[in-house]
């Protein structure tokens, strides 16, 4: 990824391109308005994608991605994954905790940067091996567990 912004992060035309079923050397303009994205490619009419279907295609598309990685614990406390790509060999650092999910990758940075959160496909693959299907999920379960430690103790040994 070269110079991202906050705008490009989430709103790009690679994203669009993939929504619209459009092969990657389509001509499209992309201009950004208060709740939509309006898109014109060469030869159709111009269209708006709202927001929120991009920030959905965002996590999906990364989700989708992470099923393709192989996944390496570390066996640490709190767990460390070394995530990998078979088909590039390229591997990222994934640590999870209970404030959520950290990678060495540059989208993880970039996310961070730009909306002080975020989970990149490494991290969605390591929640996939923890069981979780969501960012979400994973925070709300550490949250609780942090929230009612004895509770927690007493569900981990099977005592509830």
């Amino acid at each position: 990824m070269t110079m991202a912004t906050r705008s490009t992060l989430i709103y790009s035309a690679a994203a669009v391109r993939r929504m619209l079923d459009l092969s990657p050397s389509s001509q499209i303009q992309l201009r950004e308005f208060f709740n939509v994205i309006w898109v014109w490619v060469k030869g159709r009419r111009p269209t708006f994608i709202s927001k929120a279907e991009m920030k959905s295609h965002f996590v999906e598309h990364r989700k989708a991605q992470a099923q393709a990685l192989a996944v390496t614990d570390w066996l640490r406390d709190p767990p460390k994954f070394t995530v990998t790509n078979p088909d590039t060999g390229s591997r990222h650092l994934v640590t999870c905790s209970s404030e959520g999910v950290r990678c060495d990758c540059e989208d993880y940075h970039w996310q961070m940067e730009f909306f002080g959160q975020g989970c990149c496909k490494h991290g969605y693959a390591a929640l996939a091996y923890l069981g979780y299907d969501s960012l979400h999920e994973y925070q709300n379960d550490h949250q609780q567990a942090a929230s009612n430690p004895k509770a927690n103790a007493l569900k981990s040994r099977g005592q509830q």
